[in-house]
């Protein structure tokens, strides 16, 4: 059986920035497997994800 695999970002992007990356997303054919959605509180997101890959400004590994 294949699984569903969904990928759903949550963006702070302007909505004119978040068009362009769509549009790049559906060019590619990934459209059924990646979502943006606009910025919300992540405790409404949290019970409804399996991993979460938070954002970071700067590289920990190696650097030390």
């Amino acid at each position: 059986m294949k699984e569903k695999i969904e990928m759903v970002f949550v963006s702070s992007l302007a909505e004119s920035q978040i068009s362009s990356v769509q549009q790049k997303i559906r060019d590619t054919g990934l459209a059924e497997m990646v979502k943006i959605l606009p910025f919300q509180p992540l405790a409404e997101i949290y019970p409804v994800i399996d991993i979460m890959v938070p954002p970071s400004r700067v590289e920990g590994f190696g650097s030390g």
